[in-house]
């Protein structure tokens, strides 16, 4: 119980995972790898997430992980059964949880998701909120655009604030009070989703995750955290030096075996 867990992305998203997890339980040691190299995979097919995954999830149990968290909207919408069924150990997603925060949060009973393409043509959204409460109302949105400006860390780029107006008036149209982030990149964006709409209710999935995960925590006397990319270590250590105050020297560089897909 005292190994660390295990957290992957396709790139720069699964920090806001990470970081709320280490809020929640500061004494848990972490591994987070990132595929920057590969990233985004908003677009990419089942088969092709099937053998990135694949290679990513052989990585991290060979750490000596304790729980797998699936730190990838996209991965968890199309894959997660697969990955799931391939590790022996505690493997955790982010759509129910999160479907299931919107639903306790919701008083119109009108929720939006937004997502990359991957997720949103899954209908992964769609399908567990009306198994969970069949009278709601949904709307799905494809945002392919909003994961690269992360990925480039133009997050409050005029480009990026134009896209996102443009995203949460389609939302505004459609009347939800409550708006799921559909994508681990996604919550860089809510300082300027709450300045835009501020009685729009958020559903963060990587604050969704944490009560299903308490269960499997426990106290560490040495909690680390260790940083593995597929990319350029220095970009990840820089963005991590200015969005979060963790520290960067242990960003490692791991070198994938499969072709860019």
């Amino acid at each position: 119980m005292k190994r660390p867990i295990g957290i992957f992305d396709s790139g720069l998203g699964g920090l806001t995972v990470l970081y709320a997890l280490q809020k929640a339980y500061p004494e848990e040691s972490f591994i987070y790898m990132g595929d920057t190299k590969r990233a985004p995979w908003g677009s990419k097919s089942r088969e092709e997430l099937v053998l990135v995954t694949d290679e990513i999830v052989d990585f991290l149990t060979s750490k000596h992980i304790k729980s797998l968290v699936v730190a990838c909207n996209t991965s968890c919408s199309l894959v997660f059964d697969h990955i799931s069924k391939k590790t022996a150990i505690p493997t955790f997603g982010l759509i129910e949880p999160s479907c299931k925060d919107a639903i306790n949060k919701t008083l119109t009973n009108r929720i939006a998701v937004l997502g990359t393409t991957g997720t949103i043509s899954s209908k992964a959204y769609t399908k567990t909120l009306t198994s969970l409460h069949p009278s709601l109302d949904i709307l799905e949105l494809e945002c392919p655009e909003l994961v690269p400006f992360v990925e480039s860390n133009q997050i409050t780029s005029q480009k990026s604030i134009s896209k996102v107006t443009h995203y949460l008036d389609k939302v505004q149209n459609f009347g939800a009070d409550t708006l799921i982030l559909g994508c681990t990149h996604y919550p860089f964006f809510q300082p300027l989703i709450r300045s835009i709409h501020p009685n729009l209710t958020l559903v963060n999935p990587a604050n969704s995750i944490l009560s299903v995960m308490s269960p499997f925590m426990i106290s560490s006397s040495h909690p680390t955290i260790e940083f593995w990319v597929s990319g350029n270590p220095d970009s990840f250590s820089a963005f991590i030096s200015e969005h979060f105050n963790w520290p960067t020297s242990k960003v490692k560089q791991y070198q994938p075996t499969l072709a860019t897909p």
